[in-house]
C-alpha cells in the first residue's frame, strides 16, 4: 500500500513538473519553413523557479518519414514567458536523415516541396524527462513565378489602355492563389528598383485570376513621355508568394498633335522605326525624356524642372495622393577642363510605408574631360591624374557590375571607378535601404548596407580580368513593433569576371562566376558541423540561417559593321539559394539560354531581327516539377522613304513541366503577334499620316484554366498644314475573352494644335472610350510656352467622367510643369 501511494505521488510530481512547462511555436509566413524557424518559439515556465531544459526539433515528411532532428544544448528558463535568444540555445546540433534535403537546406535555407509537420519537445536536462511539445503542420510548395509578356522590357507604348500578359505560375493549388498587378512611374534619375521602393504606386490592382489583364478605361491615364516599371506578383492569402522580374516601359500619346511631334513626323522623324518586338534605341530615346538636356557653358550650366500636379481625387486603384510637386535640379560646374554635376531630386510624394524617394548626388564627367583634354598636348598633372577614374559620385548613385551582382540599386555613399594603367579599382557603399515603419507603427524593413569592391587588370569597358566583392549587412530596429519577424540579414558575396574584346571590340567573350554567403537572421543560433572549420564560421558569421550558393553567366556578341549584322548569345545560371543585396529582385532558381541576330539592309531602311530564349527551374529538385519556358520570335520592318513604312513581330511561348499526372500538367501555348504600318504624305499644301496599329495574344493551356484571346486595332490619322495648325484622330479597338467572359472596348480621341507667335503650343482634345462595364469621357487643354527667356511652362487641365457598374466619378486634373534650361 505504501509503495502504491508512493508511486502515485511520484506520478503527481512528474505531471505537475510538465504542466509548468509549455511551448508554443511562432507560425511563419505561408508557403515557407527554414531551419531556423525551429527556434522561434515561445516558452511559457509556470513554476516560480528556474528550469533547466534542453530542446529536440522534428521534422517530419509525409512519405519520407523523420528527415531533420535538431538538439539544442541545455540552458535555463527563468519564471513566465520566455523568448529564445541565440546565446541561450547555443550551437545547434543538426541531423540530417536524407541527403538532399541536407543539400536543399545548404543551398536554401528552405525546406523542398512537400507536406510535413513540425514538433519541438523540451526535455529537462538533469532526467531527460519530457515535459512539454508543439507541433505544427506545414505545406511547402516552391513555385515557379510568372514571366512577363507585354508590354516588353523597354518597350514604347502609344496605347491608352494596354493589355499587360505574363506567363502563369506554376503551382499544384493555381486555383487558390491570385496576381497582383503593380505599375510604378520612374521618375527620371531613378532605376526601375528605386521606384518601386521609393514611389507610391501609380496602379495596383489585385485578386487577378488569370494571367492577362486590360488595363481599364476608368484608370488614370498615363503620362505623355514618361517611364513606367511594372511587375506581376503571385498572392495566396493576403500574402506575397513569389514575383516576377521588373520591365520598364514607356507610354508616347499617338494623339500628340503639338506642333513639334507633326513637324517631325513630316521630316521623316524616327519614330516610324517602332518595330516593339525588340528594344532598340527608339524606346530608349524617351526614358527619362522628362528633363530637359542641359545647355553647355563653359562655367555653370544645367538646367531644373518643377512638376507638380493638382487633382480633387486620387485615380481607381491608385496609391498617389490627389497633389504633388518635385523638384528636378541638375546643374553644372566646369572649372578649367574639369566638368562636375549635381542631380537633386525634392518630392512631397510621401515616404510612408517606402524608402525616401528625395535623393541628391554629386558626380564627375569623366567622358567630357575626356573630350576637353583630348586635344591638349601637355596636360597637367592633376588632369593626368583624373583622367584615369572612371567614375566619381558622391551621395545617391546607382553603380553597375553586372546583372548577378551589383545593378539599379540606389547607393548613398559613393562610387569610385579608378584605372590607373592596367590596374582596375572600384568601390561602393555604403547605405542602400533605410529602415521603414508603415502607418501601424509595425516595422516592415530594416537598415540596410553594404560595401562592394572591383580589383582587376584590363579595362573596365575593353578585356578585363577582375574580382568582385560585397559584404552587406542589416541593421536592428528594436524601436518599432516587429510584426512581420523581419530579421537582420547579412551578405557575403565573392566573383570572378573575365572578358576578351578582339576586333576593335566587335568581338566580345565575357564571363562570370560568383557565390554567396546569405544569412537571413544574423542573430540566429550558431550550428555543430565540421563541414566548416571555425576559423570560416567566426570570420563570416555562419549560423544555422546561413545558406551557400552560386551563379554564373557566359555571353558573346559580334558586331558586323560592314554588312549591318549583330549576333549575341548568352548562358545565365542562378542557383535557388543565390541572393545578392546588390540586387535583391534577382530571380533564383532558373538557367537562361538566349541567342539573338540582328540584320540591317538598304541602308538601314530594312531591319530584320530574330531570337530563340529557354528557361529551366528546379535545378536542385526542390520543386514538385520542372517548367521549361521556350519562346522564340522574328521582326522586320521596312522603313522606305516616300512609302509607307510597315513592321511586323511574332513570337510564340510554350511553358510545359514534366509531371505526367493530368492534375498537375502544365502546357500552356501563348502567342503575340503584331502588325504596324504608316504612312506620311503630302497633297497640296496639306500633310498627312496615317497609322494603323494590329496585336493579337492568343493563349491555350492544357484545362483551359489559362486561355485567353486578346485583339486590337487601333487606327490614327494626323493632318498637318502649312501654318501651325495640325488635327488628330484616332479610333482603337480591343477585344478580350478569357474564363468565358468578354469585353469590348472602343475608343475614340480627337485633338487639335495650334501655335502662336512661334512658341505658344495649345492642345485642346476630347476623347472617349467605353467597355462593357466603365465608361470615360475626357476634355483636355495643354498649352506650351516660355516666358521671354527665363522659363518654360507645360500646363494641362483634364476633366473626365466616369461610368462604373455601381457608381459614378468626376475627375479634374491640373499638371504644371516649369522648366528652366541655364
Amino acid at each position: 500500500m505504501k509503495i502504491s501511494k508512493l508511486f502515485f505521488l511520484l506520478l503527481l510530481i512528474c505531471g505537475t513538473s510538465q504542466a509548468q512547462i509549455s511551448i508554443t511555436i511562432t507560425q511563419p509566413p505561408p508557403n515557407r519553413f527554414y531551419i531556423e524557424d525551429l527556434w522561434k518559439i515561445k516558452i511559457m515556465n509556470g513554476s516560480t523557479t528556474n528550469k533547466t531544459i534542453y530542446l529536440k526539433g522534428l521534422i517530419t515528411e509525409a512519405v519520407k518519414g523523420t528527415v531533420i532532428t535538431a538538439t539544442t544544448k541545455s540552458f535555463v528558463v527563468a519564471p513566465g514567458i520566455n523568448s529564445l535568444t541565440a546565446a541561450q540555445l547555443g550551437s545547434i546540433d543538426v541531423a540530417y536523415n536524407d541527403g538532399k534535403i541536407k543539400d536543399i537546406i545548404k543551398n536554401t535555407g528552405g525546406l523542398p516541396s512537400g507536406k510535413y509537420q513540425v514538433c519541438v519537445s523540451a526535455y529537462e536536462d538533469a532526467t531527460n524527462t519530457f515535459l512539454a511539445s508543439d507541433c505544427l503542420d506545414r505545406t511547402i510548395e516552391n513555385i515557379t513565378p510568372p514571366t512577363l509578356i507585354a508590354p516588353m522590357h523597354q518597350s514604347l507604348v502609344d496605347n491608352k489602355i494596354p493589355v499587360f500578359s505574363w506567363v502563369p505560375s506554376t503551382t499544384n493549388n493555381f486555383r487558390n492563389f491570385s496576381y497582383a498587378l503593380k505599375i510604378v512611374e520612374i521618375i527620371p534619375g531613378q532605376s526601375a528598383y528605386d521606384a518601386f521602393a521609393s514611389n507610391p504606386l501609380f496602379y495596383d490592382k489585385s485578386s487577378i485570376p488569370v494571367n492577362i489583364y486590360q488595363y481599364p478605361v476608368s484608370a488614370r491615364d498615363f503620362n505623355n513621355k514618361t517611364s513606367y516599371a511594372w511587375k506581376v506578383e503571385v498572392v495566396e492569402n493576403n500574402i506575397v508568394i513569389s514575383s516576377s522580374d521588373i520591365y520598364k516601359f514607356t507610354y508616347s500619346d499617338k494623339s500628340d498633335t503639338s506642333y513639334k511631334k507633326m513637324t517631325g513626323r513630316i521630316k521623316g522623324s524616327n519614330e516610324f522605326k517602332n518595330s516593339r518586338f525588340f528594344t532598340n534605341d527608339n524606346s530608349l530615346q524617351f526614358l527619362g525624356a522628362a528633363s530637359n538636356p542641359p545647355v553647355k557653358t563653359r562655367l555653370f550650366s544645367g538646367n531644373m524642372k518643377i512638376a507638380s500636379q493638382f487633382s480633387n481625387k486620387s485615380g481607381l486603384n491608385q496609391r498617389m495622393p490627389p497633389g504633388y510637386g518635385r523638384l528636378e535640379l541638375n546643374p553644372k560646374l566646369t572649372l578649367g577642363a574639369f566638368p562636375f554635376t549635381m542631380n537633386a531630386l525634392l518630392s512631397s510624394l510621401p515616404v510612408t510605408n517606402t524608402q525616401n524617394i528625395n535623393n541628391v548626388s554629386f558626380n564627375f564627367e569623366q567622358e567630357e574631360f575626356l573630350e576637353n583634354v583630348k586635344a591638349q598636348e601637355n596636360k597637367s598633372g592633376l588632369e593626368r591624374f583624373i583622367s584615369n577614374f572612371r567614375r566619381i559620385g558622391v551621395g545617391t548613385t546607382y553603380p553597375e557590375y553586372s546583372d548577378l551582382t551589383v545593378t539599379g540599386v540606389p547607393v548613398t555613399g559613393t562610387n569610385l571607378e579608378f584605372e590607373p594603367g592596367l590596374i582596375l579599382l572600384g568601390i561602393t557603399g555604403i547605405n542602400t535601404q533605410k529602415s521603414v515603419v508603415d502607418d501601424q507603427n509595425n516595422l516592415t524593413a530594416l537598415d540596410r548596407n553594404f560595401v562592394a569592391g572591383r580589383i582587376g587588370v584590363g579595362t573596365f569597358e575593353s578585356s578585363h580580368f577582375l574580382f568582385t566583392y560585397l559584404n552587406g549587412w542589416e541593421n536592428e530596429n528594436t524601436s518599432r513593433v516587429n510584426t512581420y519577424a523581419i530579421s537582420p540579414a547579412k551578405n557575403y558575396m565573392l566573383g570572378v569576371n573575365g572578358k576578351l574584346s578582339f576586333l576593335e571590340n566587335s568581338l566580345n567573350l565575357e564571363a562570370e562566376a560568383n557565390g554567396s554567403l546569405f544569412t537571413r537572421d544574423k542573430n540566429a543560433p550558431e550550428i555543430e558541423t565540421s563541414a566548416v572549420p571555425d576559423l570560416v564560421k567566426n570570420l563570416f558569421n555562419i549560423n544555422i540561417s546561413s545558406s551557400f550558393d552560386y551563379s554564373f553567366g557566359v555571353k558573346a556578341s559580334y558586331d558586323i559593321n560592314q554588312s549591318g549584322t549583330k549576333i549575341s548569345g548568352a548562358v545565365k545560371y542562378i542557383g535557388p539559394g543565390y541572393k545578392t543585396f546588390g540586387n535583391p529582385d534577382l530571380v533564383s532558381d532558373r538557367i537562361l539560354i538566349d541567342g539573338k541576330i540582328e540584320q540591317s539592309l538598304w541602308n538601314n531602311k530594312i531591319s530584320l531581327s530574330a531570337f530563340v530564349r529557354n528557361s529551366k527551374d528546379n535545378l536542385i529538385d526542390w520543386k514538385t516539377s520542372t517548367t521549361q519556358l521556350t519562346s522564340f520570335g522574328f521582326s522586320a520592318s521596312v522603313r522606305p522613304e516616300k512609302l509607307p513604312y510597315f513592321s511586323i513581330s511574332y513570337s510564340p511561348f510554350k511553358q510545359k513541366n514534366d509531371v505526367a499526372n493530368d492534375t498537375l500538367k502544365i502546357d500552356n501555348d501563348i502567342a503575340s503577334f503584331s502588325a504596324n504600318t504608316g504612312y506620311n504624305f503630302k497633297a497640296g499644301n496639306i500633310y498627312y499620316f496615317t497609322g494603323i496599329n494590329f496585336n493579337n495574344q492568343n493563349a491555350t493551356s492544357f484545362k483551359g484554366l489559362a486561355d485567353y484571346k486578346v485583339n486590337s486595332l487601333y487606327v490614327t490619322e494626323n493632318v498637318s498644314f502649312l501654318i501651325p495648325l495640325s488635327f488628330s484622330g484616332t479610333f482603337g479597338y480591343t477585344g478580350s475573352e478569357y474564363l468565358g467572359l468578354s469585353d469590348k472596348i472602343y475608343s475614340y480621341d480627337f485633338s487639335t494644335s495650334y501655335t502662336f507667335f512661334d512658341n505658344f503650343a495649345n492642345t485642346l482634345g476630347v476623347s472617349y472610350n467605353t467597355g462593357n462595364t466603365d465608361k470615360r469621357t475626357s476634355l483636355y487643354l495643354q498649352s506650351v510656352f516660355p516666358v521671354f527667356d527665363l522659363v518654360k511652362f507645360d500646363l494641362r487641365a483634364e476633366q473626365s467622367f466616369i461610368t462604373l457598374v455601381n457608381d459614378s466619378r468626376n475627375e479634374f486634373i491640373f499638371r504644371a510643369n516649369l522648366s528652366k534650361n541655364f
